[in-house]
């Protein structure tokens, strides 16, 4: 009898996934270059910390060749809603929790 075997993966929480930036985020310390993490670069941004930090120095979105174009849509929403939240006139579009929800639904179900 050949039986299908259903693999049940564990679907990790945003503080599974990035605790530094989960505590950054929980103390309101989004804004500044603490402990290897910068919102404002994406491979120390909530993204790079998914990604384990791959790159020591990093200016660029575009030199984190290793993430999926979603991913690298990630970074760039965090990284302006940390930044353009700060301008009075800007409006954010989401909350920093919709970004949370998005990013961790689509790790979830592309890198776990």
């Amino acid at each position: 009898m050949n039986q299908k075997l259903l693999q049940i993966k564990k679907l990790l929480t945003f503080e599974e996934i990035c605790p530094l930036w989960a505590d950054r985020i929980n103390r309101g310390h989004l804004v500044g270059e603490k402990g290897g993490t910068n919102m404002h670069h994406g491979c120390k941004c909530v993204v790079g910390e998914a990604y384990k930090f791959p790159i020591n120095d990093y200016y660029a979105w575009n030199d984190c060749k290793d993430y999926c174009v979603c991913c690298k849509d990630y970074s760039r929403l965090f990284c302006d809603l940390v930044y353009h939240d700060q301008e009075p006139e800007h409006e954010a579009t989401h909350s920093m929790d919709y970004y949370i929800r998005g990013f961790t639904d689509h790790w979830n179900e592309c890198h776990v």
